[in-house]
């Protein structure tokens, strides 16, 4: 609202430059993708197991990779999510479980117990 008092609409622009995208040619995006296609974490991080998490890509092993690949690190993790997309291969949050919840069997002896009632 500031900047729209101060400058009219040019104070609505954004002011994001980019950028972050191109740091990797077009021609290596492809490659990059093709190499992630091809190659398991391992291979591509020549066995530094810290990083390469049980064999699965992740946002951590692409941005590791990346950088010993290319040279370079980019700002955002989004970014190496897009490649991870673009490589054909889906991101997945690891499945949430609730520690406090009771087991399967406390729950079955509950309800049993609720239809007695």
């Amino acid at each position: 609202m500031k900047s729209y008092q101060k400058a009219g609409i040019e104070g609505l622009k954004p002011r994001w430059k980019g950028g972050n995208h191109r740091k990797l040619s077009i021609e290596k995006r492809l490659e990059c993708e093709q190499r992630i296609q091809q190659m398991t974490p391992e291979q591509a991080l020549s066995g530094r197991t810290e990083q390469a998490l049980e064999g699965f890509w992740s946002v951590e092993t692409v941005a590791a990779a990346v950088e010993r690949w290319y040279g370079i690190r980019y700002l955002s993790r989004e970014s190496y999510r897009v490649l991870l997309m673009e490589a054909g291969l889906s991101f997945q949050q690891p499945e949430g479980i609730y520690r406090s919840r009771p087991s399967d069997a406390v729950i079955a002896d509950f309800e049993a117990n609720a239809e007695k009632k």
